[in-house]
């Protein structure tokens, strides 16, 4: 088994993960993806990726197995929608505020090679992608690119195991809570009341 830097761990409902994506993606329920819709297509996409887990690192070996650093090693994608942080690296430490003049730092990027990276700041890129905010962030840059949706390979309308999650995400409820504001008389009737009391403390 290739090695990891995070253990797999904090799992999101489906309810939170749509919360999220109207959080980020707030027109997606009136978009389209070719001819379905964007927010069950994100949703089924991301859950193929993660299976919804926050704190997670792609099950896969890294490529280039020929290079030192990456013998061994899991593919560099974490988080709930997998953001591969050897092509992204340069987006992520700039969102995380890491000054990039450090040497490693600069041939992680050309490189395309988050191993490139010391130990520290390659845990710190994995502990910043598990934060499902942050995660996302880095989510909607990859879709307002060219590539859009195929930044993932997770991304497969013509599978069954995906529909099922595109069913899924089109019927899961909203959650978002609405604002309820009492009758105005009501307000008025307890103010009145609490005039009422502060005026019999007087008499």
């Amino acid at each position: 088994m290739a090695d990891k830097i995070i253990q797999q761990g904090d799992r999101k409902s489906p309810e939170e993960v749509i919360e999220l994506l109207q959080k980020y993606f707030p027109d997606a329920i009136n978009q389209k993806i070719g001819q379905n819709n964007k927010l069950a297509v994100l949703y089924a996409t991301f859950y193929g990726e993660s299976s919804l887990f926050a704190t997670v690192q792609s099950g896969f070996d890294a490529t280039k197995q020929d290079i030192d650093n990456r013998f061994g090693k899991a593919e560099p994608s974490f988080g709930l929608t997998q953001i591969n942080a050897d092509f992204h690296l340069n987006s992520i430490l700039d969102k995380m505020g890491i000054d990039k003049n450090d040497t490693n730092i600069q041939n992680a990027i050309s490189n395309n090679n988050f191993y490139d990276l010391d130990e520290g700041t390659q845990r710190a890129v994995a502990t910043w992608l598990s934060n499902p905010d942050n995660n996302m962030t880095i989510a909607v840059e990859l879709m307002n690119s060219s590539k859009g949706i195929k930044h993932w390979t997770a991304y497969k309308p013509n599978n069954s195991s995906w529909q099922i999650q595109y069913q899924a995400g089109l019927t899961i409820p909203n959650f978002t809570p609405q604002t309820q504001t009492p009758p105005p008389t009501n307000n008025q009737n307890q103010n009145n009341s609490k005039q009422e009391e502060a005026y019999q403390r007087y008499l």
